[in-house]
């Protein structure tokens, strides 16, 4: 069985898609390789930015400050390669 990533075209096989419990196909939109660029991406502009880390971490701490916690972590999938 086989998907279509939207961010890269690419037709390519269930298992080079994260699972994702929230989707309806139970797996992420965009394939494996995309999620690591956009992670990139996000990890890169976090390290050279100070001013933006400030500012999204208020921003996330503000957002998070009033929400009750389940005690459960959520994992996130991680790229192998960086």
């Amino acid at each position: 069985m086989n998907e279509t990533c939207p961010k890269c075209d690419r037709e390519q096989p269930v298992d080079q898609f994260y699972a994702d419990k929230r989707n309806r196909t139970g797996r992420m939109r965009i394939c494996k390789n995309c999620f690591c660029d956009r992670m990139r991406r996000y990890r890169g502009r976090m390290r050279n930015n100070p001013e933006w880390v400030a500012k999204e971490r208020a921003r996330c701490q503000a957002k998070d400050k009033g929400r009750k916690r389940s005690g459960k972590r959520r994992s996130v999938p991680t790229c192998q390669t960086f």
